[in-house]
């Protein structure tokens, strides 16, 4: 009997942890698309070109491209949600250092700081709910996650521009 419910215990899914995971998760998705779709109405407001407009998008996502390969050795050094606190300060810091300081060139410029926790935060949110997951149940815990990153995909843009 208590093997049975130590089984279960190993293969629940739905833990306190993976939820709160999964829900910042989720949180971190929807405050980066919305900045994603946020961003070139906002930076044409303060009279930016079509060109630095579009270098938005293309800064944030190179710099979280190329901030990858690098965030597993962030990650064993600084532990996993060391790393995770680290990109979502520097998220959270370059969002409000839009606001504070409402300049093109260097709000492009906090584009690609934005995109290193981006890639960070991202990466370290995985990486942990990866360690959370019963192995049994690893690729069905793994699709719940995901989905999260498709409805924060889905609701951060709408929810940016109803905001607008």
């Amino acid at each position: 009997m208590a093997d049975a419910a130590s089984t279960h215990t190993k293969s629940t899914l739905f833990t306190r942890q993976f939820i709160v995971a999964a829900l910042m998760n989720f949180a971190m998705f929807v405050s980066f698309q919305m900045t994603t779709a946020g961003m070139p109405v906002y930076l044409q407001h303060l009279g930016a070109t079509d060109l630095q407009i579009s270098l938005t998008v293309t800064l944030v996502t190179g710099a979280a491209i190329v901030v990858r390969p690098f965030a597993g050795y962030l990650l064993d050094s600084f532990g996993h949600k060391g790393a995770l606190i680290g990109g979502l300060l520097i998220m959270l810091v370059v969002t409000v250092a839009y606001v504070v300081f409402p300049l093109i060139g260097i709000i492009l410029g906090f584009r690609l700081i934005h995109g290193i926790g981006w890639g960070l935060g991202a990466t370290a949110s995985s990486s942990i709910v990866a360690g959370i997951l019963p192995k049994k149940r690893f690729a069905e815990g793994m699709g719940w996650f995901s989905l999260g990153n498709a409805l924060g995909i889905a609701i951060g843009p709408a929810l940016a521009i109803f905001l607008i």
